[in-house]
């Protein structure tokens, strides 16, 4: 069983196991600290160490097991940092065997590791250490993301924002908010954005996290890997293939031992992927996180949606696989996008050159829904706007349930800026305009062409032939510019 840690003032989410702070298992004898690359866990365990008393110390598993003697870590509770990064350079395997064998011969005093998440071997690394423990237990201790509450302390204290809220509100929007919960991610963040050099599009903002999630942020694992790195472009085919067939397959994630596959976490050799050693490698980044023992599933199903379109439209467009065989399982029998696969659908059809065209017509909402309409040409931009008209004469409640967040001012171009007016001065009244028409006032909400349509918004407040939502709705834009 792993219990979820809580840091500093970060409060239970709903939803989530109850969370408890770290000083709350200061009477165990053993336990080990998982979290994922760059969440903390040295930090945490440094602190902890020094909380404690004179009588802990804190120290590397390589300075344990190789540069301090009997008499100097004689009846202290030790706290013992990196077993990762040790073990990823050890060629035998036994490193966790030598950690038990010492701290017998210290007469087993209590002792807290600290561990990735996904390097910890669950069952197989619990039954190696736990003889060394006082109790012959050892209990495994998750670090829970970082709160809201946290994330705008640490961009206020540690990088001087002085309006936190609003960088947390523009990630929200571009959709790449869950790089806030982990304290490495959010510094590369910060220092991505210095200046507020945002990236031009949400499409570059997702390329620019997944590459963040694709970097190994520890120096001495770097350092091991120097002469046998994997290129970067690599690790993200790979994690796209392997969140493709995930997706596709109705998966939550992978198992990394064939003794903890379950029905929805299949053996990561199932997957077939292109590449077994960078597959291996690429389920240890951030682009992954524990589930629980030995276990993975995507950081986010947002990055898992990006990657695997990105890799899925390398296929199509570069090597020759069958647009018909991915669209079978992407259409549903009502000719639209399968609920469950909305996000995967949106970013193929930005992403694909030559499955735009057939997914635009299917489901324009979709696309601009969940993907980034804002780097593709005039011409798809206007599918876009009229496949929306054709949901409107389908459904007059099309957009009703569109999600806030939904990146609408992708569409508010310059090139367009006849086509809004065309439809704002409309002399029809049927549901299927006033319909469209709403829907292209929530798109003028978010853009910059208000000013030009200003006479456009004013006619429709005043037109009382207009649905009232659609009236206040243009009142509201009207007034706002």
């Amino acid at each position: 069983m792993i219990t979820w840690l809580k840091r500093k003032k970060t409060p239970t989410k709903t939803g989530c196991p109850p969370l408890q702070p770290l000083s709350a298992f200061r009477e165990k004898a053993a336990w080990v600290l998982l979290g994922e690359p760059g969440a903390g866990k040295s930090t945490i365990l440094k602190q902890e160490a020094k909380d404690c008393s004179a009588e802990c110390q804190y120290l590397s598993i390589a300075e344990f097991l190789y540069e301090y003697s009997e008499d100097e870590l004689k009846d202290k509770t030790l706290f013992l940092d990196g077993l990762d990064e040790i073990r990823a350079s050890s060629k035998d395997g036994t490193i966790l065997l030598q950690v038990k064998a010492r701290l017998r011969k210290l007469g087993n005093p209590k002792f807290r590791l600290a561990c990735r998440a996904a390097d910890w071997m669950g069952t197989s690394d619990s039954d190696d250490i736990k003889s060394a423990s006082q109790n012959n237990e050892i209990a495994r201790l998750l670090l829970a993301p970082l709160s809201r509450e946290g994330i705008i302390s640490i961009l206020h204290g540690n990088y001087g924002l002085e309006e936190p809220g609003l960088f947390v509100e523009k990630d929200e929007r571009l959709g790449v908010d869950h790089l806030l919960e982990n304290p490495q991610t959010l510094e590369m963040l910060v220092k991505a954005v210095r200046g507020d050099q945002w990236p031009e599009s949400r499409l570059d903002t997702f390329q620019l996290a997944c590459e963040q999630l694709a970097e190994e942020p520890n120096r001495r694992h770097r350092n091991q890997k120097r002469g046998s790195a994997i290129d970067k472009g690599q690790l993200l085919d790979t994690a796209g293939q392997l969140f493709a067939a995930m997706l596709l397959a109705d998966q939550d994630g992978i198992a990394l031992d064939q003794d903890n596959v379950t029905q929805r976490f299949p053996y990561l050799g199932d997957y077939l992927p292109s590449a077994r050693d960078v597959a291996y490698e690429v389920v240890h980044r951030n682009l992954f996180r524990l589930e629980r023992e030995e276990c993975v599933k995507p950081a986010h199903r947002s990055i898992a949606e990006y990657l695997s379109a990105t890799w899925l439209a390398k296929q199509i467009d570069e090597k020759g696989l069958p647009l018909g065989r991915v669209l079978n399982l992407l259409i549903g029998s009502d000719g639209r996008a399968v609920s469950g696969l909305r996000g995967l659908y949106g970013w193929l059809a930005i992403q694909c050159k030559t499955a735009r065209t057939r997914l635009i017509q299917a489901d324009a909402l979709t696309v601009v829904a969940y993907g980034d309409a804002k780097p593709l040409p005039e011409t798809d931009k206007r599918s876009i706007l009229f496949g929306l008209r054709k949901e409107a004469e389908e459904l007059a409640s099309f957009h009703s349930d569109v999600k806030p967040a939904t990146p609408f001012e992708a569409l508010v171009d310059p090139a367009l800026l006849d086509d809004f007016s065309t439809a704002l001065t409309s002399n029809t009244r049927d549901s299927a305009t006033q319909s469209y028409v709403d829907c292209l006032l929530s798109i003028l909400n978010e853009g910059e062409l208000v000013q030009q349509l200003k006479g456009q918004l004013l006619a429709i407040v005043m037109d009382d032939s207009w649905w009232n939502i659609v009236r206040e709705d243009a009142l509201k834009i009207w007034l706002k510019n």
